[in-house]
């Protein structure tokens, strides 16, 4: 609804932004990102995640670095995802380090974090490696999920259809190429 205020929102956010509970300032910087203050945003997420105590509003700004950092940021979100221990937020860091110009470090991150002992950490580990396109090393903990009659079931089985299509895909573009064909 914020974003929908359009750029003429843009001081009254500045003004209010960082006076609001902190999901609302997520809030706001999401919204903030989107109109134009992608850079600032980014480098008040980085230092916020730092002091924030709430496991649940890291996690919220490490998925706000997704949409707000480029591949130019790419050091700065690798440094932070050294500083973090956190599991849970180290999976939005790694999908937001994949995002700035495919950075393989962000993939890393999601597959060691499959070996999890939290049980959700690696469950949203394996939908975030579907989600980047590399379905294979969670695909086990997501046959898994989708056997359940649930929400996150169907949103595994959607992931693991996907997967299968994108590698049928991949087989059949392969086979149609000189090299491919016997």
């Amino acid at each position: 609804q914020l974003e929908s205020l359009g750029a003429g929102a843009v001081p009254a956010l500045l003004a209010r932004w960082k006076e609001l509970p902190p999901r609302k300032q997520v809030a706001a910087a999401w919204a903030l990102s989107r109109l134009g203050r992608r850079e600032e945003v980014l480098t008040w997420s980085l230092a916020r995640i730092g002091e924030e105590k709430d496991v649940e509003v890291q996690v919220l700004l490490a998925d706000l670095m997704r949409t707000a950092a480029v591949k130019a940021d790419s050091s700065r979100l690798e440094a932070l995802v050294d500083e973090i221990f956190e599991p849970r937020v180290k999976v939005p860091l790694g999908k937001a380090l994949w995002g700035t110009g495919k950075n393989l470090r962000g993939k890393k991150e999601l597959r060691g974090l499959l070996k999890s002992e939290d049980e959700r950490v690696r469950i949203d580990a394996a939908r975030a490696l579907a989600e980047l396109g590399d379905g294979e090393p969670g695909k086990r903990i997501l046959r898994r999920l989708a056997e359940e009659p649930t929400a996150r079931g169907r949103l595994a089985r959607s992931l693991l259809r996907e997967y299968t299509l994108k590698r049928m895909l991949e087989r059949a573009q392969f086979k149609n190429t000189p090299e491919g064909k016997n």
